[in-house]
C-alpha cells in the first residue's frame, strides 16, 4: 500500500512508520517540525520506500503529495492541552485548519480511507464509566473542541463524497519518543534532582497506552472495512491509573529522594479532565486490546529518556 502519514516526525507518526516500513508500504512522510524531531525519521532517510516532505498543512499545499495513495493517516496536530488558554488561535490552525486542507487534498486525490487522530478529551466531564463512543457532551478545552470540530468535518466530508474515514480517539500515549506529559517533566526534573510539583491533587483518574498497542490500533483501522462512511473508535486501555500513583511509580523506578508537592483540585490546569476511563469494546470486537501495562509504558518511557536525554534538553 502507499500510505501518507502526516506528523511523521512526531511520537506517534515516527513509531507508525517504523512499524509499517517493515511491510510492504511505501509511505509518504510529511512534518514542518514544529514538535516532531528529525532524529525520529533520520534512520529512514535512505529508504527508497520512504519520502518525506517538510510543509505546514495549515497553509496552502500542493495536494498531489496524496496521489496515488491508499490511505492518510492524519497525525499532525498541536497536541498538548496545557497551553490551549494562551495558544487558542494556534491551535484552530494547526487542528481545524489543517485538517481542512487534508481533507480538500484526499478528496482531489479521490482518497478512499482517512485515519485521524482524535482524543479521548472529547468526552469533557462525562458521567458515564467506561466512557462510550456515543458519550460526546460537553468540551471543557478549546483544544478537545477542535477534534469534536474536525471529526465533524471528517464525518461531513466522508459522506458527502463516499470514502471512509475512522477516528481513533486517543488516551494519553507513553513509550520510546514520547515528548511532552507528566512522565517527561517529571523524568526531567528527578535527572535534574529539582523538586517535583504536581498540578492538582494527584487524584485524578486516567487511562494511557503504550505507543506499540497505538500502532497496532491503527494498523488494524487500515484494513478495518465498514458499513459506515465515518466512525469513531476509542484507542486506550481497560485499566486506569492515578496520578498519584503515577508519580510514584516515576518516583521508585528513578530511585528519587527529593521533593514531592501536590496541589490542590483534581483538574491541574484549564481543561485537564480529571477522569478518563473510554470503553474499548467497539476496538475489541475488532480484534484489538492492549497488550502492554500502563507501569510497562511508565517504565519503558523513562528507560528511553534516560537513554536519550537530548529530548529532554531539545
Amino acid at each position: 500500500m502507499k500510505i501518507a502519514v502526516t506528523g511523521a516526525a512526531g511520537f506517534v507518526g515516527s513509531n507508525l512508520i517504523d512499524e509499517l516500513l517493515l511491510g510492504d508500504h511505501t509511505i509518504i512522510g510529511i512534518d514542518n517540525f514544529s514538535t516532531g524531531y528529525r532524529n525520529h525519521i533520520l534512520h529512514h532517510k535512505e529508504n527508497k520506500n520512504f519520502i518525506f516532505h517538510k510543509l505546514d498543512l495549515s497553509a496552502n499545499f500542493d495536494s498531489n503529495i496524496f496521489e496515488d495513495c491508499d490511505c492518510v493517516i492524519h497525525l499532525a496536530a498541536l497536541a498538548d492541552i496545557r497551553y490551549n488558554k494562551s495558544n487558542f488561535k494556534e491551535c484552530l490552525n494547526k487542528n481545524v485548519t489543517a485538517t481542512n486542507n487534508v481533507l480538500e487534498a484526499c478528496v482531489n486525490n479521490n482518497i478512499k480511507k482517512l485515519l485521524f487522530a482524535s482524543t479521548c478529551s472529547v468526552y469533557g466531564d462525562a458521567l458515564v464509566f467506561p466512557t462510550k463512543e456515543t458519550e460526546v457532551k460537553n468540551q471543557t478545552s478549546v483544544y478537545s473542541s477542535t477534534k469534536i470540530a474536525s471529526e465533524m468535518l471528517l464525518e461531513g466530508f466522508a459522506n458527502t463524497f463516499n470514502f471512509h474515514a475512522f477516528s481513533l480517539r486517543f488516551v494519553s500515549m507513553l513509550g520510546q519518543r514520547y515528548s511532552h506529559g507528566h512522565v517527561f517533566d517529571f523524568t526531567k526534573k528527578i535527572l535534574n534532582n529539582e523538586p517535583l510539583n504536581v498540578l492538582g491533587s494527584g487524584d485524578g483518574i486516567k487511562s494511557y497506552l503504550h505507543i506499540k498497542d497505538a500502532v497496532k490500533a491503527i494498523e488494524m483501522l487500515i484494513n478495518h472495512r465498514s458499513k459506515n462512511y465515518f466512525e469513531a473508535f476509542n484507542v486506550g486501555h481497560s485499566d486506569t491509573i492515578k496520578l498519584k500513583y503515577s508519580v510514584e511509580t516515576i518516583v521508585n523506578y528513578l530511585n528519587y529522594k527529593g521533593e514531592v508537592n501536590y496541589g490542590e483540585g483534581l483538574s491541574g490546569w484549564v481543561g485537564d479532565v480529571p477522569v478518563i476511563a473510554p470503553s474499548i469494546e467497539k476496538m475489541k470486537a475488532l480484534g484489538w486490546n492492549p497488550k502492554f501495562s500502563i507501569q510497562k509504558g511508565i517504565t519503558d518511557t523513562i528507560d528511553y529518556l534516560v537513554d536519550n536525554q537530548w529530548l529532554l534538553n531539545s
